[in-house]
């Protein structure tokens, strides 16, 4: 908690966390039936720097490709659509 105060002291500049997950060809979007590709350690250690935070920032980016997943999903099936609802 020290560290993000002390940096907005000296430099007057929040402290920010980037938190990314991609696959080797720089895709966000994960293989079909599953929710993410990150480890169960890596999505614990993003909520704990969730929690940790005052502000959470999404990408654009990010919500265009669930958009695209979506789509893709839907296409699929339709009761895939709503499992990303669950």
């Amino acid at each position: 908690l020290i560290a993000p105060f002390a940096k907005h002291c000296r430099e007057g500049l929040p402290w920010v966390t980037v938190k990314e997950v991609r696959d080797r060809s720089g895709s966000m979007i994960p293989p079909p039936g599953r929710k993410t590709f990150a480890s169960d350690a890596s999505l614990d250690h993003a909520h704990l720097l969730r929690r940790r935070s005052d502000a959470i920032l999404t990408a654009l980016q990010t919500k265009q490709q669930l958009g695209v997943q979506a789509l893709s999903i839907a296409n699929a099936s339709k009761s895939g659509l709503l499992s990303l609802f669950r």
